[in-house]
């Protein structure tokens, strides 16, 4: 069975009893609509659906930059689980990151999209390169995940707090919760390096990604400390 993201994320909701969910990058809506939460908080530079008709009372709707959006009053606000779908780049991700880990609740659960790039062509930070590449190729496939896979190794060197996974019958999903990982003392990589790891390090570096599947990680989570 494969799950999807919103089925990965209604689980932990309702498994941990959370309340408060926020969402940076909604594009159409099709994880967000269907999340069930008392606070929802949707941010998108600009909504592909018609989200000023959305009769849910608990859903609030930012269409700013996430970037304006964490730096804002609104942006103080604590969330238990939040889920990152925005501009598919390392450095935008990375961004993100950090202002969702300020803006985590004590034992919440980020959740991080498209680390798993299903192709080289998809795995390209610059959308229309992909584009090109994909044409030239003949490909089928309308994927774009951008470099995205670079920033599970920018939370494994650097933040030990969080523990992490990957979960393997999803689309490319990783689930990282308030656990801190032990024996971490390894051969660093710097910022420069992750920068520049290649879209063949997602094979070469499995331990780096940690899959297991989604019922594994509900495991270690209800076992985190």
């Amino acid at each position: 069975m494969n799950f999807s993201r919103s089925q990965i994320i209604q689980t932990l909701i309702n498994v941990r009893n959370y309340s408060r969910y926020l969402e940076v990058g909604v594009h159409k809506g099709e994880t967000f609509l269907n999340i069930d939460a008392e606070k929802k908080v949707a941010v998108d530079i600009k909504f592909s659906f018609d989200y000023q008709n959305d009769k849910n009372p608990n859903a609030t709707y930012y269409q700013v930059p996430s970037d304006q959006y964490f730096s804002s009053p609104a942006g103080r606000d604590k969330f238990d689980i939040i889920f990152i779908d925005g501009l598919h780049t390392l450095e935008q991700t990375l961004r993100d990151l950090l202002n969702a880990v300020t803006s985590l609740a004590d034992g919440g659960i980020i959740v991080i999209d498209d680390v798993i790039p299903d192709s080289y062509h998809a795995s390209l930070p610059d959308f229309q390169q992909s584009l090109r590449l994909r044409n030239h190729l003949g490909s089928t496939s309308r994927s774009w995940m951008g470099d995205v896979y670079r920033v599970v190794f920018f939370i494994h060197y650097f933040l030990p707090k969080f523990n992490y996974a990957t979960v393997t019958d999803s689309h490319g999903v990783l689930v990282m919760w308030q656990d801190p990982r032990r024996n971490t003392f390894e051969p660093k990589m710097s910022l420069e390096d992750i920068g520049r790891v290649p879209f063949e390090a997602i094979v070469d570096n499995e331990r780096i990604y940690n899959k297991l599947p989604f019922e594994a990680v509900l495991r270690q989570i209800a076992n985190a400390k």
